[in-house]
């Protein structure tokens, strides 16, 4: 609501605040500490910061992104390199605790630390313009963060740079590969970081970012791990970020990937079913994360896993800016 208030409000005329009961409700939310919450994008201070940043012209925002900051600033840990952002076994599925029993650190953009450190730039950005936020105490966890996020670079030989996650008791992650997806490997983390490295001005950490992303170009679709054409972890995503990487550097390895992708995309759709002529894939899982389900692909009209997130990125493909990407921590607004 939000994001389409800006876009569609007439300059001349004064809005309804249609979230001003959000902003209370958040406020209460965070106003306990320790926070005992998720930190994540999907459901935690991550995401209420992509909410905050929306409304950041309103001082009730600002009051929001504050009381995130002094969260995740009491939320670090000090790693032998740098700070990281734990999450607890009591915040994990079944599966997950068993192979984490004291919790881990999580890689991914959807439910780990990448996410922090954009919003962080983020917070950065906004303050040279809001004084409410303090970019010296923003600045100090994201040159932590990034330290640790680069510490965990392994063999590309695996496939990816990153791994999904790295148990409390390890320094970094055991190798293994991982998929080519927003939610978890290379290629959501380096769009999130190649934004981090542009707001801050550093070189050395958007050659970073590339590497990421270069490598997740160079895998066919058959090893990506792609199953279906969703943003979170299929087709449509992978086209959007590729696309978007094309256009942020004119690289060709971007573009062959982004077509590469919307072929896939194209492909997947069945004339004549169901939201669009898509499936995708949502199998049943027992409690050992083991697949339950026979036939695991179903429709879904939803944003995230569906077939409403795969007409935005088709339209993206078409050249309509995707300014809605923001909420995937794809893109920032440009006038901080």
């Amino acid at each position: 609501m939000e994001h389409l208030q800006q876009q569609f409000q007439d300059p001349g005329q004064a809005a309804e605040d249609v979230n001003g009961d959000v902003d209370e409700v958040l406020l209460e939310l965070l106003a306990p500490a320790p926070w005992r919450g998720q930190y994540d994008l999907v459901s935690g201070l991550t995401g209420f910061s992509v909410y905050a940043l929306e409304r950041r012209t309103k001082a009730c925002a600002r009051q929001i992104l504050a009381r995130i900051l002094d969260h995740l600033e009491a939320m670090a840990v000090p790693r032998t390199i740098g700070i990281s952002w734990p999450t607890g076994a009591e915040l994990l599925p079944p599966w997950q605790r068993r192979e984490a029993p004291q919790g881990y650190f999580n890689l991914g953009l959807a439910h780990g630390v990448p996410g922090v450190l954009l919003v962080l730039a983020a917070m950065m950005q906004a303050a040279r313009r809001y004084s409410e936020l303090d970019a010296r105490r923003a600045e100090k966890l994201l040159e932590g963060g990034m330290a640790w996020i680069l510490s965990q670079f392994q063999d590309p030989k695996t496939g990816s740079y990153l791994a999904s996650w790295s148990p409390l008791e390890q320094e970094r992650a055991a190798g293994e590969g991982n998929r080519v997806a927003w939610c978890y490997g290379d290629l959501g983390v380096s769009l999130a970081l190649l934004q981090v490295a542009r707001v801050t001005g550093r070189s050395d950490w958007e050659a970073k970012s590339l590497s990421l992303a270069r490598l997740a170009a160079a895998r066919p679709v058959a090893s990506s791990g792609v199953r279906d054409a969703c943003l979170c972890h299929g087709s449509a995503g992978n086209a959007l970020m590729f696309q978007r990487l094309h256009q942020q550097t004119g690289e060709d390895c971007f573009r062959q990937a982004f077509e590469m992708y919307l072929e896939h995309l194209l492909r997947a759709r069945i004339p004549g079913g169901s939201w669009g002529g898509y499936t995708f894939y949502q199998p049943s899982m027992d409690a050992a994360g083991e697949v339950v389900t026979a036939d695991p692909y179903h429709p879904d009209p939803s944003f995230l896993e569906g077939s409403a997130g795969v007409g935005l990125a088709l339209l993206a493909a078409i050249g309509v800016e995707p300014a809605w990407d923001r909420c995937l921590l794809l893109s920032l607004a440009n006038d901080f």
